[in-house]
């Protein structure tokens, strides 16, 4: 039997036409959908359906190329075997092209689709699938099928494919008809469809089951009118091309920006799921929703607002700040760029903002403004004072006064230095971007300590230090040296003058995976009501401080810089320990 499959002959031109050169069009066609466009849903099914539609095609032609009946009736069962499954990813392809797909499931579409078709090829394998073969004079050969329930089921189904094939492309052409982009090759697909449609309904069904005529076998090839029909709309129409519009939900998923819509009535139709981590809500609780009511209890605002909606009546885009309140009652400043949201005929139905969260640059503007109040402060008051007393050396002539004049400018110049190196430092530190660096503590605490030689102060405290570390540590050695130098600056400059022993203690050890460092002196310690405020910018805990009152910033901001913590315990004349923990960003065994 299996040597008949190959009594062939190849002298019917008319058999190479009609079925072998659209067989060998729809093969190309599905290297071109599968390589080259984008792997997508849609593109994959229609690829499957050209693939399938192409051998289908092919083995039909080798049927009507056979020699002798026998070779022939096993051909043509052979060639019913991929239809089942030929119209199943037509059928699939217009779901996904029409996106008719989103209105069911995905495992509800497939199951309804492929089940059928495998249960009706396993009929075809099993011989339930009947043909009668006879000569033809212009085919060679004409496959006929049998009436019986198997075949009838098979063709019942193909039939019916096609039929909801052949509707959702013009109803999908009706929908885009007056959307010129996309209404010419709509019309071009839905046509393309309808003339191997009509031709296999008539050729395939009518003539051979219901009117018992021999069957014409035209329907086969014409399919492939369709295939080049999808073709041109997808080089001449570029109806395939990958456009931000076929991912426009997953683009707004994964913005960094909230995205929220609302109606012309401020009510929440649409916020993405940055916005929803934003807010601290979920989708289902804001949906519906009056935003102003719900997002702001600022009467400024809501106000804002107000104003806003008016402005988009009149189609009008604008970009405002509002205080937003969080779930948990948070307040965050929030940008909004926002734009009228239109429908299809142009009319307004609500408006779209981008939510940008600007808090931090927020804090960053006025933690700028409190500096640059606070720094012209401190350095107006050293430069006036060196001014001054330039003023009274030039106009005096007693050595000893001028001696104490040029002391006093002295003082005031070091103040003067002492502040420009730490905003130079709060500079630096913020645009580090690097935590490479071996940091040997006991190296670390001896070349600090070395700074301080001379230093008011020093020569009378003991400092001692116990590392308790197996592993190398790695991390900015300027921000390192920053946050011990001004801690240890601290201990110096606030020591107890009561005390005849006054001592800081330096401890670091590993503790799970951070490393702890810890600062204890018996200093003069620090107010309770005043400990939440030490790491503020320009805050001072005494009244006697002569600091500049950027020591403890600069640490705070240090740690934040290498993610880190830091904690204050302190009592008034009972001294103070600093706490900082540290993460680990990379170690290795000594």
């Amino acid at each position: 039997m299996q040597k008949n499959l190959f009594h062939l002959s190849f002298d019917y031109w008319e058999v190479f036409l009609l079925f072998i050169i659209p067989a060998l069009t729809d093969i190309s066609i599905f290297i071109y959908a599968f390589f080259f466009l984008p792997q997508n849903k849609r593109n994959k099914a229609f690829s499957a359906f050209v693939l399938l539609l192409g051998i289908a095609q092919a083995l039909d032609g080798i049927m009507r190329l056979s020699n002798t009946a026998e070779t022939a009736m096993e051909w043509s069962r052979i060639s019913a075997a991929p239809w089942v499954f030929i119209t199943s990813f037509g059928l699939l392809f217009a779901l996904r092209y029409t996106k008719w797909d989103r209105k069911f499931s995905n495992n509800l579409i497939l199951t309804f689709l492929f089940l059928p078709s495998i249960l009706l090829e396993f009929g075809i394998i099993g011989g339930l699938y009947e043909v009668s073969v006879e000569k033809s004079e212009l085919w060679h050969w004409i496959a006929n099928p049998k009436s019986t329930t198997a075949t009838n089921m098979i063709y019942m189904w193909n039939t019916v494919t096609s039929l909801v094939t052949f509707v959702l492309f013009w109803l999908y052409y009706f929908k885009v008809r007056k959307d010129e982009n996309r209404r010419d090759f709509s019309l071009l697909i839905a046509a393309g469809n309808t003339i191997p449609f009509v031709t296999g309904i008539t050729s395939e069904v009518v003539f051979p089951l219901v009117l018992g005529i021999e069957d014409f076998p035209i329907s086969t090839p014409a399919i492939t009118i369709f295939s080049v029909s999808i073709l041109i709309a997808i080089v001449k129409y570029k109806a395939f091309d990958y456009s931000p519009k076929h991912q426009w939900k997953n683009i707004l998923e994964t913005m960094n920006e909230g995205v929220l819509i609302v109606n012309n009535q401020d009510q929440i139709m649409y916020a993405n799921k940055a916005f929803c981590e934003q807010t601290g809500y979920e989708f289902g609780e804001l949906k519906g929703v009056i935003a102003r009511n719900l997002l702001t209890d600022e009467i400024e605002s809501k106000k804002k607002v107000e104003q806003v909606i008016k402005e988009r009546e009149d189609k009008k885009s604008s970009q405002y700040e509002i205080l937003i309140k969080t779930k948990r009652g948070q307040k965050i400043w929030t940008l909004i760029s926002g734009s009228p949201y239109l429908d299809i005929h142009g009319n307004v139905i609500g408006s779209i903002g981008i939510h940008t969260n600007i808090s931090e640059l927020k804090l960053a503007n006025n933690e700028l403004k409190l500096f640059i109040y606070k720094a012209s402060h401190d350095l107006r008051g050293p430069l006036a004072s060196i001014l001054g007393l330039t003023d009274l050396i030039h106009h005096e002539n007693d050595k000893e006064k001028i001696k104490n004049y040029s002391a006093m400018i002295d003082y005031s110049a070091k103040k003067l230095d002492t502040v420009l190196i730490n905003l130079a430092k709060n500079m630096q530190i913020k645009e580090i971007d690097r935590f490479d660096d071996e940091i040997n503590f006991g190296e670390l605490i001896n070349e600090t300590l070395k700074r301080f030689v001379g230093y008011e102060g020093f020569q009378y405290i003991s400092i001692t230090k116990e590392i308790m570390l197996e592993e190398l540590f790695f991390s900015n050695k300027l921000i390192m040296e920053s946050v011990f130098q001004n801690i240890i600056e601290n201990a110096i400059k606030y020591r107890d003058l009561s005390f005849a022993n006054p001592w800081l203690k330096i401890s670091i050890s590993k503790i799970e995976n951070r490393i702890q460092i810890v600062f204890l002196d018996n200093g003069i310690g620090i107010e309770p009501s005043f400990q939440n405020r030490v790491f503020e910018m320009y805050f001072r805990g005494t009244e006697t401080s002569k600091g500049s009152g950027l020591g403890l910033y600069l640490v705070k901001t240090a740690i934040d810089k290498l993610g880190g913590t830091i904690e204050v315990e302190s009592k008034k004349n009972n001294g103070t320990k600093f706490l900082i923990s540290l993460p680990v960003v990379k170690s290795k065994v000594i």
